[in-house]
C-alpha cells in the first residue's frame, strides 16, 4: 500500500528540472506515485493536480528546449483527443498523461512540427507499480544505470512479481 511519506517524498522531486535521463526518469516515476496518489485519496486531487500535470509540461518544454541535455528518448503530444495526451518515453520506458497544458509556444509549435510522431501505448500500466517503480528509478540513479534494457527487465520483474 502506498504510504504518505512515499507521496510527499515523490513531490519533493517535483522541484526543479532534471539535469540528465536518470533524474528524468525519475521525476516522471514520482509524478505517477503522485496521480496514484490522487486517485487513491491518499493526496489532495487540488493539490496533486496543482503540481502534476504543470510539471509534465514544464519537464517536456525544458526537455525540447534543450536537447543537447537528451533528457527523453521521446515525445509524442495527440492535441486531437480530448483530454489530449502526452506520450513520453525516458530511459526506454513509456509514460503518459492526459489534460496537460499545451499552452506555451514550445508545447504549440512542438504538436505541428515533423518531430511529433506517434509513440504507440506500450500496454504496460505503470500505475500499478507506480511505489516500486519510484524505488527503482532513486535505484537506477544512485547507481548510475543507464542501460534501457537492464531497467526494461527490471521493470518487467516487478510486474511478473506483483501479479
Amino acid at each position: 500500500m502506498l504510504e504518505q511519506n512515499v507521496i510527499e517524498e515523490a513531490f519533493e522531486y517535483t522541484r526543479g528540472m532534471p539535469h540528465n535521463s536518470l533524474e528524468a526518469f525519475r521525476v516522471f516515476c514520482a509524478l505517477n506515485v503522485i496521480s496514484v496518489g490522487a486517485k487513491k485519496k491518499l493526496v489532495d486531487n487540488h493539490r496533486a493536480n496543482g503540481i502534476l500535470r504543470p510539471h509534465v509540461a514544464r519537464v517536456v518544454t525544458y526537455a525540447l528546449e534543450h536537447p543537447e541535455l537528451n533528457l527523453l528518448d521521446g515525445v509524442y503530444i495527440d492535441a486531437n483527443i480530448k483530454p489530449n495526451c502526452v506520450f513520453i518515453m525516458c530511459m526506454g520506458i513509456q509514460f503518459s498523461y492526459h489534460n496537460i497544458p499545451l499552452d506555451n509556444c514550445t508545447i504549440i509549435s512542438f504538436c505541428t512540427s515533423e518531430k511529433n510522431k506517434p509513440i504507440a501505448f506500450d500496454g504496460i500500466k505503470k500505475q500499478p507499480i507506480a511505489e516500486e517503480m519510484f524505488e527503482l528509478s532513486k535505484v537506477i540513479l544512485a547507481n548510475n544505470i543507464t542501460d534501457r534494457k537492464t531497467i526494461r527487465e527490471r521493470i518487467k520483474c516487478i510486474l511478473y512479481l506483483i501479479k
